[in-house]
């Protein structure tokens, strides 16, 4: 998705990942308290946000954890400004709930299906049809705004 929204769109899409150069690991930092910090950078640096959540098959295990950071710190930036939380994309890949034992995705939804988009889908066309639409979408309305 990133790959399209990039080279296929011009869109400057990014994951956390993308971010350790300008945000390098601190010395003697816990890679988990380093994913957190690249996580809240991520949400705090882009106007949109995509959050993609993955069915996780039998032998895959955390694949979601960076997406997980992602809509809590995301949730906790738009109660404090809720202007922030405006331009936001939920993904959800059918199956997902089968192997979630977490309940940050489905405990954020319900506050949020009015303020945030969100999408089921069940293959990667589809998903990467409704965020490529999205960005557009977001793209026009902040052409459009005062």
């Amino acid at each position: 998705m990133k790959r399209h929204l990039r080279e296929r769109e011009g869109f400057n899409a990014r994951v956390s990942y993308d971010l350790k150069t300008s945000h390098p690991r601190l010395p003697g930092e816990d890679s988990r308290a380093y994913d957190f910090r690249l996580a809240k950078a991520l949400i705090e640096e882009s106007r949109v946000r995509i959050i993609h959540f993955f069915r996780e098959e039998e032998d895959e295990y955390g694949i979601n954890d960076s997406a997980t950071l992602e809509i809590g710190i995301l949730y906790g930036l738009s109660v404090a400004s809720p202007q922030e939380g405006c331009y936001a994309l939920i993904l959800c890949e059918a199956g997902y709930d089968a192997r979630n034992i977490g309940g940050m995705r489905r405990g954020i939804r319900p506050f949020t299906e009015k303020e945030w988009r969100w999408h089921d889908f069940m293959d990667r066309d589809e998903a990467i049809l409704h965020a490529t639409q999205f960005c557009y979408d977001c793209l026009l309305d902040y052409s459009l705004s005062p």
